[in-house]
């Protein structure tokens, strides 16, 4: 609907949420190509929170599918963003990578 609306911030979102429920439902190959989505349209807006977002989630679905090497890329990525827009959330997010690493 949001895609047919030309409405790319609520598509961007809807393929998160989307993206959200195939994780938790163990359908990650297809959680994955929905994150992607969701970073691509929010990369195209220039959104960079909702990047980093979105690189967060991609993440855990590429951990949950067994591609740790992939999770770290995204997360480092979302690390980054998070970093140069100096939000509230890097210091737990730095805390989080670090458990994981």
């Amino acid at each position: 609907m949001h895609r047919r609306l030309g409405n790319r911030h609520g598509e961007a979102a809807a393929c998160m949420v989307v993206g959200h429920a195939l994780h938790n439902l163990g359908r990650h190959a297809e959680a994955i190509a929905s994150h992607q989505r969701s970073l691509k349209l929010y990369r195209d807006l220039g959104d960079l929170q909702h990047q980093a977002d979105a690189l967060i989630e991609l993440g855990d679905a590429q951990q949950a599918a067994g591609n740790p090497q992939a999770a770290r890329e995204a997360w480092q990525h979302a690390l980054a963003i998070l970093e140069g827009l100096h939000h509230p959330d890097v210091t737990p997010f730095r805390a989080r990578l670090a458990r994981v690493s």
